[in-house]
C-alpha cells in the first residue's frame, strides 16, 4: 500500500477504506489535491428560463499520508 505522497501527479488510485477512485492532481508534504471519479449533475437556471445541467467531478484536498492503491492504466 502506498501513500498519496508516494504517487506521481496524474496517477489513478483507489482508496481501500472507502472504495473511492480518483486522479492525483497535486501533492506536497501536507496535502494532496485529487479529482474523484464520482460524477454529480448540477442544475442551473439560465437567463431565458431553461434549466442547464452540468456534470462535474469533485476536486478535494486529502492528506498526503492517505493510504491508497495505485491503479495501472
Amino acid at each position: 500500500m502506498k501513500q498519496l505522497a508516494d504517487l506521481r501527479e496524474g496517477a489513478h488510485f483507489r482508496c481501500p477504506w472507502s472504495g473511492a477512485t480518483g486522479t492525483l492532481l497535486l501533492v506536497n508534504a501536507c496535502r494532496a489535491r485529487v479529482r474523484l471519479d464520482t460524477e454529480s449533475v448540477r442544475e442551473f437556471a439560465a437567463g431565458n428560463g431553461d434549466v442547464v445541467r452540468i456534470a462535474t467531478k469533485p476536486i478535494a484536498d486529502w492528506s498526503s499520508a492517505t493510504e491508497v492503491e495505485e491503479i495501472n492504466g
